[in-house]
């Protein structure tokens, strides 16, 4: 399973516009705080919204405090275009959605 690294890399070649506006937002970060996830979580949710797909997500809790994440992303009829994998972070999860739906539409 790719890591955030490998589906960032990923993004630039499907869908270089959203990668750059992540690119962006990492490089103007506060020092301070590491937002990355957050800016990589809502550059992906503004692209699913305006390609008028729904964007799920949801946490689980496995044994002890390990938490998974998981996403998928839906049509304007409700019908799945893409389900996502069990991912460590939920922008790792809602990104690899995303990848999943943008190469099933080519």
């Amino acid at each position: 399973m790719p890591d955030l690294t490998a589906l960032l890399e990923k993004l630039k070649v499907v869908d270089q516009e959203t990668w750059k506006q992540i690119d962006v937002g990492k490089a103007n970060r506060l020092p301070e705080f590491d937002i990355s996830q957050d800016i990589i979580q809502g550059c992906i949710q503004r692209a699913t919204e305006a390609r008028g797909w729904r964007y799920y997500q949801s946490l689980h809790y496995l044994a002890g405090e390990q938490k998974i994440y998981y996403s998928d992303l839906r049509d304007h009829d409700n019908y799945d275009i893409s389900k996502g994998d069990n991912r460590d972070s939920p922008a790792e999860a809602l990104l690899s959605s995303y990848l999943k739906a943008i190469e099933g539409k080519k």
